[in-house]
């Protein structure tokens, strides 16, 4: 199950920030949003399971977002009010409209977070039992086709793990290639890596969330970005392998196409992705142009994104129309579902279009509101931890010998003083022999996953009457069952695969401040 989406609307930037920090937690999501505009399309697109709507909107906004978005008494999303007032009377408009309750501000801690983790129960039971509801359609094969999906979902459960290490290797060893002197053009490269071990990254998870959930759609997240930075990026890329092939890439922008949008930056790279892979197996040779244009009316943010195929392209027949269906015209066009399924997904479309000299130009349609500038990433972590004396211990539990050997490498750039155990026994074996300034767990670990190992490092510390040590659980699949279970059991954090060096310093760095001082109590007895 995927981590749960919180959507906060409210005009007031300070409100916005006071719920977040109230709810702040690895197992919920946040987005937030200031006008009627953006909380519509959040709202049908990023799928939350609650929103909290501010009823002081101005110009009655609250109310319009109740009438776009109404309540469902059942459905997958709780809405919940917030205001100066908490009492609804059944004249209230906001009743007539189908919201139950209001939280009074300033909001009561306890109350904000009991009524969220409520809220998401009830409406995860809902599902469950519309899910129990349906009828499951019988098999007529009762010998071989009883065990077909659960066979099918262990071998997809098994490939998905498997796909994650490699993923994991290529960005660990990017960024160990990132901080050593590297030429431009070596520079040039490992960008190349990066964009396609984040890549496969997205398409790791979106395995995942197709066989947990085999009728949903693939999650599109809404984020303000800069299309042409966004593109810039790609083309920098995907150049290596272009050229490599003695070919051309290039990107041409029409003069007025909007640059700042609110849309999901890694969907629109996967359907770009989508049209160049298709294009390169088409054309051995040749040149291949990406080209922006505006096809707004009033600025509502309408882009076409397409890609000319080169000259050494297959011609298209005599009879093609001038717009058709890619997908069912061209050579192995099934190969290009992802780009269609994409598109659609986001309100657009994809299609082709017939060039004069018998080629083609494969496109699609977007149509993204237009967004203030995205915020400034911050500034690269130097190191968080650099100024606390002495040196932080750290305890890294891992199986797999060459991940466990990028990592440390990673915690000693931090100064860490690193101590290594292979398997959840020997992870806690170590732990109750020496404190630990925090302990680096995987959760699918040989022997014990990690969820076990939390919970009996705690009865140690129990037993011994000992400040618990932050445990940072490292996973490669973001399933809030599992993270749950781990939190449940006592972890402190944890880290999705592939992590940023930044990441990986900047949780260490907020997991050990948290802590209770650790040094200040005796080593437990080993």
């Amino acid at each position: 199950m995927p981590t749960q989406k919180i959507l906060i609307i409210s005009a007031n930037p300070s409100t916005r920030l006071d719920i977040r920090e109230l709810l702040r937690s690895d197992l919920y999501e946040i987005f937030e949003v200031g006008n009627l505009h953006e909380a519509v399309v959040y709202q049908r697109h990023v799928s939350p399971r609650v929103v909290f709507l501010d009823t002081g909107l101005p110009e009655g906004q609250a109310l319009t977002f109740l009438e776009e978005c109404p309540p469902d008494p059942t459905g997958p999303c709780e809405i919940i009010g917030f205001g100066k007032s908490d009492s609804l009377s059944e004249q209230d408009p906001y009743f007539k409209l189908g919201l139950n309750h209001i939280l009074p501000l300033p909001f009561p801690p306890s109350r904000l977070r009991g009524v969220t983790r409520n809220a998401i129960k009830l409406r995860l039971t809902f599902e469950q039992l519309r899910a129990q509801a349906e009828p499951t359609p019988r098999s007529t094969n009762h010998d071989c086709t009883a065990t077909l999906p659960e066979t099918q979902h262990e071998l997809l459960t098994s490939l998905n793990r498997n796909l994650h290490s490699p993923v994991n290797l290529l960005a660990h060893c990017t960024e160990l290639l990132r901080q050593t002197h590297l030429s431009p053009q070596q520079l040039t490269w490992v960008t190349s890596i990066d964009g396609a071990t984040h890549a496969l990254s997205q398409i790791a998870q979106d395995m995942h969330q197709l066989r947990e959930h085999p009728e949903a759609s693939l999650s599109i997240t809404p984020a303000p970005f800069n299309l042409h930075q966004l593109l810039d990026q790609y083309v920098q890329q995907q150049s290596p392998l272009a050229q490599h092939r003695g070919q051309e890439f290039t990107l041409e922008y029409a003069p007025d196409a909007p640059q700042t949008l609110l849309g999901d930056p890694r969907r629109l790279l996967q359907m770009t992705q989508s049209l160049f892979d298709y294009v390169l197996q088409l054309s051995p040779e040749g040149a291949f142009q990406l080209e922006l244009q505006d096809r707004s009316f009033s600025n509502d943010g309408r882009i076409r994104l397409s890609l000319l195929c080169p000259a050494s392209a297959p011609l298209l027949a005599p009879d093609t129309p001038q717009e058709f269906d890619p997908i069912s015209t061209l050579p192995k066009g099934e190969t290009l579902a992802l780009c269609r399924h994409l598109a659609e997904s986001m309100g657009g479309q994809m299609g082709a279009t017939r060039q004069p000299n018998g080629g083609c130009q494969l496109w699609f349609e977007l149509q993204l509101p237009l967004s203030s500038p995205p915020l400034q990433k911050a500034p690269p972590v130097v190191n968080p931890l650099s100024h606390t004396q002495p040196n932080k211990s750290v305890l890294l539990v891992e199986d797999d010998t060459l991940t466990t050997k990028l990592v440390r490498n990673l915690l000693e750039k931090l100064h860490c003083e690193v101590d290594v155990a292979n398997n959840g026994r020997e992870a806690v074996q170590k732990s109750s022999r020496r404190i630990y300034d925090a302990i680096l767990l995987d959760y699918n670990l040989p022997l014990m996953n990690g969820m076990e190992v939390t919970r009996l490092i705690r009865a140690n510390e129990a037993r011994a009457q000992l400040n618990p040590a932050p445990v940072i659980i490292l996973t490669g699949e973001a399933r809030l069952d599992n993270t749950e279970a781990c939190y449940q059991a006592g972890a402190t954090a944890h880290l999705l695969k592939p992590f940023e060096f930044d990441d990986l310093a900047m949780t260490l760095h907020q997991a050990i401040m948290r802590a209770p001082s650790l040094h200040s109590q005796p080593q437990p007895q080993g």
